[in-house]
C-alpha cells in the first residue's frame, strides 16, 4: 500500500487515541443523555452493539485487503510483491478505529459486569479470569500468526467478521434478559446475623 512516507506502526496508535477520545464522550455525555430520555441501553445492549462494530471493523479490514489484492501488480501475492497497490495505507483507519469503538463499549461493560457481579471476596479472580481471557485471546492469535500470508489475507479478516456476526445474534438472544441496568447494582454486603434477621 502507498504510505507516502507515514510508518506502519502509526496506524495502531489511533486504536488508543480513538478510545482516549470516544470514552470520556460516552461517559459524560451519550450514556447520560440517553438516561435522560429514558432510553434504555443497558449492558447487553452495548456489548451487542460493540459486537456489531467489531464485525464491521472485519469487513472494512477484508475489503481493504481485496482491493490491494486487485489492485497489486502481483495479484493476490501482494505481500511478497517489489511493486505496493495503488492505494493509500490510510484505508486501514476504518478497520482501527471501528475496532478501538468496539472495545469502548465491550470491554468497558465486559470490566463492569465482572466487577460488579463478583462476589465481594472474588473480585480481583473474576477480573483476573476476565484478563486471562484476553492473553488466551492474544495467544491464539500468535499460534495462526503463520497463517496469516498470501493468498488468504482477505479471510483472515473475513471470516471471524462471519464468526462473529453469527455469535453477536446468539448473545443478544442468550443474554437479553439481563439488559436491565438494576441487576449491575452491588448488593451492599450482609454479615450472617443480618441474612437471618431477614428470614
Amino acid at each position: 500500500m502507498v504510505t507516502n512516507g507515514a510508518p506502519n506502526d502509526v496506524l495502531s496508535n489511533f486504536n488508543a487515541l480513538t478510545i482516549i477520545f470516544v470514552i470520556p464522550i460516552l461517559t459524560f455525555i451519550i450514556y447520560p443523555t440517553l438516561r435522560r430520555y429514558k432510553i434504555n441501553f443497558g449492558p447487553i445492549s452495548r456489548i451487542t452493539f460493540g459486537f456489531c462494530l467489531a464485525t464491521l471493523a472485519g469487513l472494512a479490514g477484508a475489503l481493504v485487503q481485496w482491493r490491494v489484492y486487485a489492485l497489486s501488480p502481483c495479484g493476490n501475492q501482494a505481500s511478497t510483491c517489489d511493486e505496493v497497490a495503488p492505494i493509500s495505507i490510510w484505508w486501514q483507519l476504518a478497520n482501527t478505529i471501528l475496532s478501538a469503538l468496539s472495545e469502548c463499549f465491550c470491554n468497558v461493560t465486559a470490566y463492569e459486569l465482572a466487577y460488579a457481579r463478583a462476589p465481594h471476596g472474588m473480585k480481583g479472580l473474576v477480573v483476573a479470569f476476565f484478563l486471562f481471557m484476553n492473553a488466551l485471546s492474544s495467544a491464539i492469535g500468535e499460534i495462526l500468526l503463520p497463517a496469516t500470508a498470501d493468498p488468504w489475507l482477505v479471510w483472515i479478516w473475513g471470516a471471524p467478521a462471519v464468526a462473529l456476526a453469527l455469535q453477536t445474534i446468539a448473545f443478544w438472544f442468550r443474554f437479553r434478559h439481563l439488559n436491565s441496568e438494576a441487576w449491575t447494582e452491588e448488593e451492599e454486603p450482609t454479615t450472617v446475623v443480618q441474612r437471618e434477621e431477614k428470614v
